[in-house]
């Protein structure tokens, strides 16, 4: 063998500077893609898992959206199959409600766009909520529309944010500059602390940010056999004030107001709307709730009549 080898010549490669720095530079472009590659995927799983923060960020901050050169009040409505629905509202009143409401915000210089369940199922999100939202007791028979009123936070973070309020909320002394910054924001006060959903703001961030805490919070509270969506934001702020603004402006004492005057304007001029909730019908002596659309109308024309015209005076 060793004869052999000795009467050929033996072929070594000849490694130049030149090829020795391709060889280099093709293994780091491998070790980079790899490295992206890894990190792409370590990216998805902490995305994927990540608990949504309890807290505000400024970086969350955004501008509102905007409807021909106005702002848009959203309000959230889907309704719910006569065997399901137990609200005590026909469809009907509930049609002459939504009516009203667009109306006085109208009239209030607002845009008004009406949510439904196809908004939030449009959320990239959307099996993740709904899979949480299975694991909350709503025993009782409004479980359909106490599931709509979760959905309702997630339907806002799909159209980017904004304003919402439900559609028994009306305007009262209120422009959209009254309203603050991207961070979110709810502006009537349960009496234990805590913030009624009923009329809140924030940008799209925000409004995703609080939809998955408080889905998040009726899961924790699993043991209860009824956990609202208002039941879970009260519970947040008590828990966490810092999670969001919380302001009281909303009409209370002044529901009961039969005659307006200018001293009853006075005291009312920092409040930004009126809630004619199912309890407020109740505390103004109306049985049937089915009057509110009318009941709603005679208290703010009552109020412009006299609070509007001595403003403008």
């Amino acid at each position: 063998m060793m004869d052999v080898l000795k009467g050929k010549r033996l072929s070594i490669p000849v490694v130049t500077t030149k090829n020795l720095l391709l060889g280099n530079r093709r293994k780091c472009c491998l070790a980079i893609r790899s490295f992206a590659l890894i990190a792409a995927l370590i990216s998805c799983f902490v995305l994927t898992y990540t608990v949504t923060p309890i807290h505000r960020s400024v970086a969350a901050v955004g501008t509102y959206v905007r409807g021909n050169n106005r702002p848009i009040m959203y309000t959230f409505y889907n309704k719910i199959d006569a065997e399901a629905k137990h609200t005590g509202m026909t469809d009907d009143a509930d049609e002459q409600l939504l009516k009203v409401w667009e109306e006085e915000w109208n009239d209030a210089g607002w845009e008004t766009r009406v949510l439904d369940l196809n908004d939030a199922r449009r959320h990239p999100r959307f099996a993740e909520f709904e899979d949480k939202l299975k694991e909350i007791h709503l025993a009782g028979v409004n479980t359909v529309y106490n599931q709509f009123c979760y959905y309702r936070w997630l339907a806002m973070a799909t159209v980017g944010g904004g304003f919402m309020s439900d559609f028994d909320v009306f305007p009262m002394n209120t422009t959209p500059d009254d309203f603050k910054d991207g961070t979110f924001s709810i502006y009537e006060e349960a009496p234990n602390n805590g913030g009624i959903p009923c009329l809140m703001s924030g940008s799209g961030t925000e409004w995703e940010r609080m939809a998955f805490n408080v889905v998040q919070n009726g899961v924790e509270h699993a043991e209860h056999d009824f956990w609202s969506d208002m039941y879970a934001s009260i519970d947040i702020h008590q828990k966490h004030p810092e999670a969001y603004n919380l302001y009281s402006r909303m009409a209370d004492d002044e529901l009961d107001v039969e005659e307006w005057n200018p001293d009853l304007c006075k005291l009312a001029e920092d409040r930004f709307a009126v809630h004619f909730s199912h309890n407020a019908m109740h505390k103004l002596g109306h049985v049937d709730i089915n009057t509110r659309p009318q009941v709603a109308k005679d208290y703010l024309n009552k109020w412009k009549s006299v609070c509007k015209a001595s403003s403008v005076e």
